[in-house]
């Protein structure tokens, strides 16, 4: 309990690591290391995150408005407004190498916002999740949602609030939302597909994408679905670790940080 604790107060804000960010490569290394769908900075991933990512000049584990508490509480485009809040600071602050990672949603995120944002030195994906586009016709809850939020938007009431169709590893969910933001999320054309933000990276971001081999098997598929869509790049790299979704940040800690240590020169 005294360790979650700790952890949970690191989360709130930017922190120190070593002066240098020397540990995890060369320059002052900033991260913002972003949790899962309906998690939080407190959940075990994040913690794995915290300890992958430890050395960094800075790291920050934010609250972000995917989160259990905060769930799709604004657009794909107002997540990446809080993601640039904090690089700013970061930027501010003297970091001069920038990561942007992320578990499951939060991965997809790091990806969705260095293709839109840019700025960005390196894009983690730890079991990256989120898939837009899966299904279609009446009898896909998503597709059905996301027609109903096209035809308020259409009229005119994109701001209202609606009650949505939501998936969470399979499992479906209603949530609340207004429909012009719900769109952003669940519109198989937006950017928050990964198969349409792969391959607008720039040619100079590397990505490191890990996959766990006991996730759910349409998780597993990414690594031959997505990372094959990205710019060709010596330095990206995807890797296969034997985990569940949670525990993926913490299985590949050691690849993840030998890695780190590869592309911040």
């Amino acid at each position: 309990m005294k360790r979650r604790a700790l952890l949970g107060g690191i989360a709130a804000s930017a922190v120190a690591g070593c002066a240098s960010g020397g540990d995890l490569g060369n320059g002052r290394v900033g991260v913002i290391a972003m949790h899962g769908k309906r998690a939080s900075p407190q959940a075990r991933a994040s913690d794995g995150m915290r300890s992958a990512f430890w050395g960094a000049t800075a790291l920050e584990v934010p609250d972000m408005p995917w989160s259990i508490t905060r769930h799709l509480a604004t657009s794909v485009q107002g997540a990446h407004d809080e993601i640039a809040a904090i690089a700013t600071r970061m930027r501010s602050r003297g970091v001069e190498r920038l990561v942007i990672a992320g578990h499951s949603l939060g991965g997809n995120m790091a990806l969705s916002y260095a293709v839109e944002r840019g700025g960005v030195d390196a894009v983690v994906m730890l079991a990256p999740g989120h898939l837009p586009g899966g299904g279609s016709g009446a009898s896909d809850p998503i597709a059905v949602s996301v027609g109903e939020a096209r035809r308020m938007v259409a009229e005119g009431r994109g701001r209202d609030l609606g009650t949505f169709a939501d998936n969470q590893l399979g499992r479906w969910i209603q949530i609340h939302a207004r429909a012009e933001d719900y769109l952003t999320w669940w519109d198989p054309q937006g950017t928050a597909n990964m198969r349409n933000t792969a391959p607008r990276l720039s040619l100079t971001v590397p990505v490191f994408m890990a996959i766990g081999t006991e996730d759910r098997t349409w998780l597993q598929k990414l690594r031959y679905t997505v990372f094959p869509l990205l710019p060709s790049n010596r330095r990206s790299r995807v890797v296969a670790v034997r985990a569940d979704h949670d525990d993926v940040p913490t299985a590949a800690r050691g690849q993840l940080r030998d890695w780190m240590r590869e592309v911040m020169v």
